[in-house]
């Protein structure tokens, strides 16, 4: 009776693990890409990219419709 590969099935549950990350990060940026396609910037706080959001605290309440603290 032969016994079982282990080296090879521990190669092939690697790249299963591989591809499924790399499946789940291609989601993820796909989601987020069209999330950034259809909310405003200035919806999220951001003047420009490079600037951080400003806190609740900063912001008058007529800034956003949907300030939630």
């Amino acid at each position: 009776m032969a016994k079982p590969d282990y080296e090879t099935m521990e190669r092939f549950i690697s790249a299963i693990q591989k591809l499924v990350i790399k499946d789940v990060v291609q989601f993820t940026d796909r989601k987020l890409d069209t999330y950034k396609s259809i909310v405003p910037k200035d919806a999220l706080g951001y003047l420009h990219a490079e600037q951080k959001p400003l806190m609740a605290a900063d912001r008058n309440s007529s800034d956003d419709l949907f300030l939630i603290d």
